[in-house]
């Protein structure tokens, strides 16, 4: 998952990379949605965030 609150470009690469390291058939990655009825959607703090960082959720999708 990615789009995560805290979570850095450099962050989300390692996890990547070491899920690849695994040899996996398949991998899925999915961006952190947040919805407005929900605890996340509710707090100020996240929403900020999520609109302060949108060009690295874009980054990470691209990187992907």
């Amino acid at each position: 998952m990615f789009g995560i609150p805290g979570q850095s470009i450099s962050m989300f690469r390692k996890d990547v990379e070491e899920a690849l390291s695994y040899n996996p058939s398949h991998i899925s990655l999915y961006g952190l949605e947040i919805h407005e009825k929900t605890p996340f959607g509710q707090n100020e703090r996240i929403i900020k965030w999520e609109s302060e960082h949108q060009e690295l959720f874009e980054e990470m999708y691209l990187w992907a």
